[in-house]
């Protein structure tokens, strides 16, 4: 007796498929059956991987839909096969839910068909499962809420994401690009850290530290950390003798997105003191209501960040003392004292 050839396998899609992660997997091959005789047994086996074994066993389907037998289970419950009959010609398909990175490889479909004890017919047919995702947060490393700093600090941080392809990542501080590092990397996990390191400068107050990552499908994550400056000085404070009253003067650097106010204190000869509070990019102060009998200012600076509401909240130390300038023509003495204000 001489077979003939039974039925033609093709792949149901291409010989790589890609599902994303945690969803359903379905691998479909097409069986195009050309000669049909009684006597001839068809079995289908599916195999995954290199394992000898077929995970999956099914025989031909005569009427509609015939469930595939479970041989052994490498998916813990998550994997089933049919056999259905689709006008006169087979589909089989193995699914798989709830799919999971380590759950990529390769499912080949084995075609066996027999007539008795004759010699057999046999069909491999791979599909490729590539299941890819992310990014997504994984791990214990993500920002602060806050980066609590002063001028010239600098700042770190990490973050641990897990996706497949790696995901993209990017770092900023407000609008700024700044670089970055991937210190570690478990590609059997599609787990990878990220890192940056920045010094802090002035103008950074308020702004916020943020990253960007971008995987599957353009998929996207990100966090952002505020920039907080507990501490600003100004430099180069003088107060001096001047017509018609002393004026005091002082440079203060940009100061970003915050705003920074100058608390003044001028003590008067009655062992009283006259307090104002000052922007402190305005550079200098000169009323003579203030300054005409004082001998010295003490100052300190206090700084605020904005709400979207528009209100603001002080970031810096209220308990922080005050500065003294004593009053001279040529030379400026500066102590730290902690005199109380009225």
């Amino acid at each position: 007796f001489s077979l003939p050839e039974c039925a033609i396998v093709t792949r149901n899609g291409d010989d790589i498929q890609i599902f994303e992660l945690n969803t359903t997997a379905t691998l479909k091959w097409n069986v195009d059956v050309i000669v049909i005789d009684k006597r001839v047994v068809i079995r289908y086996d599916v195999h995954y991987n290199d394992a000898p074994k077929a995970f999956l066993r099914g025989y031909d389907a005569r009427r509609n839909t015939r469930p595939m037998t479970l041989a052994n289970d490498p998916f813990n419950g998550r994997v089933s096969g049919t056999v259905t009959l689709n006008n006169g010609n087979r589909v089989l398909s193995v699914e798989l839910q709830n799919v999971e990175y380590e759950d990529s490889g390769n499912f080949t479909l084995k075609f066996v068909s027999s007539v008795w004890r004759s010699l057999l017919t046999i069909e491999n047919v791979a599909i490729t499962l590539d299941v890819q995702g992310g990014p997504s947060k994984c791990g214990s490393q993500d920002l602060p809420k806050n980066f609590t700093c002063t001028k010239g600090n600098e700042i770190s941080g990490s973050v641990t994401l897990c996706g497949k392809p790696r995901p993209n990542l990017s770092w900023m501080i407000g609008d700024q690009s700044i670089n970055g590092t991937i210190d570690s990397t478990k590609t059997d996990q599609h787990q990878y850290t990220y890192s940056f390191k920045h010094n802090v400068t002035s103008k950074m107050c308020g702004e916020s530290v943020s990253y960007r990552a971008t995987g599957f499908k353009d998929n996207e994550v990100g966090s952002e950390a505020l920039v907080v400056m507990g501490s600003y000085d100004i430099t180069a404070p003088v107060f001096i003798q001047d017509r018609p009253c002393p004026v005091f003067t002082w440079d203060s650097d940009n100061h970003g997105l915050c705003e920074v106010d100058l608390l003044l204190s001028f003590p008067q000869n009655d062992n009283n003191f006259r307090n104002l509070t000052t922007n402190a990019s305005a550079g200098s102060f000169r009323d003579c209501c203030f300054t005409a009998y004082a001998t010295s200012v003490e100052y300190k600076t206090m700084v605020y960040l904005k709400t979207k509401d528009g209100n603001r909240f002080e970031i810096s130390d209220i308990n922080k003392p005050l500065t003294t300038v004593g009053l001279t023509k040529t030379t400026t003495t500066t102590t730290t004292t902690t005199a109380t204000s009225t």
